[in-house]
């Protein structure tokens, strides 16, 4: 996945649950402003991406729940 997409991912999850975008970062990384420096330009790593798609997947799993 590439930052574009990675970033796009972000956006929609955060735009469907009506999230803060610093309140998503604060509960996935402990940053308040990982999402406004992703929009920045801000790249992470594999594992960041990794960790990041987890939680994404994990709430979706526990919201179909």
């Amino acid at each position: 996945m590439d930052a574009i997409e990675f970033l796009d991912t972000v956006e929609s999850f955060i735009r469907k649950r009506a999230m803060y975008p610093t309140v998503f970062g604060e509960k996935v990384m402990n940053d308040g402003s990982f999402v406004f420096d992703l929009r920045s330009g801000r790249s992470v790593t594999l594992k960041t991406q990794a960790k990041v798609l987890t939680y994404i997947e994990t709430d979706a799993e526990d919201q179909a729940a």
